[in-house]
């Protein structure tokens, strides 16, 4: 046996776990400088009515993912909403985009780009929030379930279920709004894991 030889391999076993380690922290130190520190933005509520989805509202978000509808539900728009698109489950009230929400489900370009579930937590008029990071499709995606109370903006106690897709290009978020009754959360599911990047 060469000790030489033996000397080398003995230094390269100690020294696996050391790159190893650095690997990992650079890793982490990467995830932690890339987070997105943006300050969110408030929507205007001021919106009028229009009975199908407009081509410029769903052009905005169709211009970066596809997504199989549930049987029987509809695309609908608010004139004053573009980049989002409402969607109508089979048989939900229809959309009335003077209300808070406007729809039962909603999708849309999420303005603040939320990628990490850190960007999510507000504290005001919430009774419960849960958000954990998955892959639809093979993309980054975050899904969060918050209770708000009554008194938040929305004037009685709402959940609401969000998934947040990156799609390399934006982030595309896709919501189900509900209050005591739970209709539509499969066939949410169902819709929010179909969203796909278009090339």
């Amino acid at each position: 046996m060469n000790p030489d030889y033996d000397n080398k391999q003995s230094g390269m076993k100690k020294l696996a776990p050391l790159v190893v380690v650095l690997i990992i922290v650079v890793g982490l130190l990467g995830w932690w400088l890339g987070r997105s520190d943006k300050p969110s933005d408030t929507a205007s509520n001021d919106l009028v009515p229009v009975s199908t989805a407009s081509e410029d509202d769903a052009e905005a978000v169709k211009s970066l993912v596809s997504y199989a509808l549930p049987d029987g539900w509809q695309e609908e728009s608010c004139k004053a909403a573009a980049g989002s698109v409402y969607v109508r489950p089979a048989g939900a009230d229809d959309v009335d985009c003077n209300a808070n929400p406007s729809s039962d489900v909603k999708i849309s370009i999420d303005p603040e780009s939320t990628k990490d579930c850190n960007e999510l937590q507000s504290v005001q008029n919430v009774k419960k929030h849960v958000c954990i990071s998955l892959y639809i499709n093979g993309l980054r995606s975050l899904k969060a379930t918050t209770e708000y109370l009554a008194s938040s903006s929305y004037g009685r106690d709402t959940t609401v279920e969000s998934y947040y897709v990156d799609t390399g290009k934006g982030v595309i978020k896709a919501e189900y709004f509900y209050n005591s009754e739970n209709r539509f959360q499969t066939s949410f599911d169902q819709l929010a894991n179909s969203i796909n990047v278009k090339n």
